[in-house]
């Protein structure tokens, strides 16, 4: 059997490897044994390690040469449903919870917790182990996340992430450092193992941000990104000096009792694929992170913004 990929906007620019370690959810040496196998095609032909992917580029995996595991288990975790029709799904995620599993028969993860209630996502998406996911939030952030229910929704979903523009990613952050009142980050991104990095050679990354209250050398920052590169916001925040609280991997301060860093998606906006209905979902701050705020921005003498 053969899985077939077609290269998007948003994954343009990735190593082959990369690539499809996030598409098939395993490690990028399980990738590269298939580059050395001969077991991956790019446009017909034999892919190269170390070789890159470029916008609509068909790439091709000989699926008998790789021991994926499993469709993916059900959960009975609990979800918070922000919104739900027919063919599309808007789920809270909490903090500590993988979006996705990350190796064969894993189970506590979003994507689990969705199979459980929503069985016909097991065949929405390239991988079963997708469940319909549009897109995907690190462990450790919190907020609204997009499924679909049926394949049409989800390529139609997939598409709005990769254009610029047409899905709404805000999201809400306390930031630690000197930091405009507002303005854009331009500061192209490439992935460097766990992280990412600064990089004249990196994929472009937008993100726009307003701080709406300070005190000291704390920022509440309202962001959003007009890209969707792995960690942007934390990477963007700490390459202008201003890292997320909590976020040690990107040189932000610890703050006690904090086991997360200080960021939520708070907002997803976006046209519905079948009714072309504008749809505007708001996801709460958790209460934890809604605690630390009050904490910090309870002085009477803190500038805001509405």
């Amino acid at each position: 059997m053969t899985q077939e990929f077609e290269v998007d906007a948003t994954d343009a620019g990735s190593r082959l490897d990369t690539f499809l370690s996030r598409r098939l959810l395993v490690s990028r040496r399980s990738i590269q044994k298939l580059l050395e196998a001969g077991s991956v095609k790019v446009d017909g032909l034999r892919a190269r390690k170390g070789s890159f992917v470029s916008d609509k580029q068909r790439v091709e995996v000989e699926r008998e040469a790789l021991d994926a595991g499993s469709a993916i288990l059900p959960s009975d975790a609990k979800l918070h449903i922000l919104w739900e029709d027919a063919h599309l799904v808007v789920v809270d995620k909490p903090s500590g919870i993988p979006t996705l599993p990350l190796k064969p028969n894993e189970n506590g993860t979003l994507a689990n917790a969705l199979v459980a209630r929503y069985p016909e996502m097991q065949t929405v998406g390239d991988d079963p182990r997708e469940a319909g996911l549009a897109h995907r939030l690190d462990t450790l952030t919190s907020g609204a996340v997009v499924a679909a229910r049926d394949r049409a929704t989800w390529e139609a979903l997939r598409k709005q992430f990769s254009a610029g523009g047409q899905m709404e990613k805000h999201y809400a952050a306390v930031a630690v450092g000197p930091l405009a009142d507002t303005g854009v980050i331009e500061i192209p991104l490439e992935n460097a193992g766990d992280h990412v990095r600064h990089s004249a050679d990196g994929r472009p990354a937008r993100t726009r941000f307003t701080v709406q209250a300070r005190h000291g050398a704390h920022a509440s920052v309202a962001l959003i990104l007009e890209t969707g590169l792995m960690h942007q916001a934390r990477a963007h925040l700490a390459a202008v000096g201003a890292p997320i609280l909590g976020d040690a991997l990107y040189g932000g301060p610890a703050w006690i009792g904090l086991e997360r860093f200080f960021l939520h998606a708070s907002r997803l906006v976006f046209s519905h694929p079948k009714t072309r209905e504008r749809i505007d979902v708001t996801a709460p701050l958790p209460q934890a992170l809604a605690d630390i705020y009050r904490i910090i921005f309870r002085s009477s003498n803190h500038e805001k913004r509405q």
